[in-house]
């Protein structure tokens, strides 16, 4: 079921009923103080935001209560509450099947954000250079709320709360896995050149760690007014700098300007990489970015079939009926 009506546009429609679909994010059993009147307070969720609502005592089901968490057909009232905040008075409301999680979630849900902070601590677990582990460790034990909150952009792709996080973790696995790939079936008998691991993960991980002095997550989705005039890379080596230098990290000039080099390759094109870890960064970088950016442009024109020129790719874009049975799937696993 498509969804029509997002939270932000409720304001428009004052005093219409509605039959739209929410994720219903939380339902308690609530009574009034003064008479002691049960009802259902509700909080509705859309990827625009949140919505208050109500279910009353006559169209009260405790079978509702079973429905937190998961997306839910409401019908109902677009109504002022006392305090002069848009509510929902709702009549009734029933489990759906079919829909399009990214419609209802700008964000990563506590479960997948679980598993890519526990597979990021796994990679940080790898590392055995000493300066280059206390600095991965110094920056995400004190700013693991804000990296994996913020989008990695505030547009197109990876433009979602835990973006940030998403696309890192999957640029070093991208990474690490053509490491693996090439070290295994990339033979060549006069020499054998090992790949500095602690090298590749460390600036995999630490690549773009400047964003969370950028961006702010959804709702307010914007730049820090602060850094509006600076790169991500450029915050990104000035935070490597500053946890360096705050916490008296021991490494050596040449074991930093590497990690810098590495990092650096992904933001100027015209830099020449001069250690294969920094090659194989960029690479995953790159292929994480154009993968990212058609699977956007494909859910954008998901309704459409065959090739489809899209204004803003500049380019077309084929959409198979492969990914059109693809909608409906719920991603967050439930």
């Amino acid at each position: 079921m498509f969804k029509k009506i997002y939270t932000d546009q409720l304001v428009e429609i004052l005093t219409k009923t509605i039959e739209e679909p929410f994720l219903l994010k939380k339902i308690s059993l609530c009574q009034t103080q003064a008479s002691a009147k049960k009802y259902f307070d509700l909080l509705l969720q859309d990827k625009k935001g949140y919505v208050k609502a109500k279910v009353w005592d006559l169209n009260m089901d405790d079978r509702y209560l079973t429905f937190e968490d998961h997306i839910v057909l409401i019908k109902g009232q677009v109504i002022l509450n006392s305090k002069e905040e848009i509510e929902l008075l709702v009549n009734a409301l029933s489990p759906l099947s079919d829909y399009d999680i990214a419609d209802y979630i700008n964000g990563l849900t506590q479960k997948d954000t679980d598993g890519y902070v526990a597979l990021l601590f796994k990679y940080i677990q790898k590392v055995k250079h000493e300066g280059y582990s206390d600095i991965l460790n110094r920056f995400f034990s004190a700013n693991m709320e804000s990296f994996k909150a913020v989008p990695a952009s505030l547009k197109h792709f990876n433009n979602y709360n835990g973006g940030l996080l998403v696309r890192t973790i999957c640029t070093t696995c991208l990474a690490y896995n053509m490491r693996n790939s090439l070290n295994t079936y990339n033979y060549d008998p006069r020499f054998k050149n090992h790949f500095n691991d602690d090298l590749l993960i460390s600036s995999s991980l630490l690549h773009s760690i400047g964003t969370v002095d950028l961006l702010l997550p959804f709702p307010e989705a914007k730049k820090i007014s602060s850094s509006v005039l600076l790169s991500v890379y450029e915050l990104t080596v000035i935070r490597l700098s500053k946890i360096i230098s705050e916490n008296k990290i021991s490494i050596s000039q040449e074991d930093f300007n590497l990690l810098i080099h590495c990092i650096h390759t992904i933001y100027n094109d015209d830099l020449k990489p001069m250690v294969r870890e920094a090659v194989l960064l960029r690479s995953a970088y790159q292929l994480q970015t154009s993968i990212s950016r058609m699977d956007y442009f494909i859910h954008v024109n998901k309704k459409a079939q065959g090739s489809v020129y899209d204004e803003k790719l500049k380019n077309y874009v084929y959409i198979s009926k492969r990914e059109e049975s693809t909608h409906g799937k719920d991603i967050s696993g439930k």
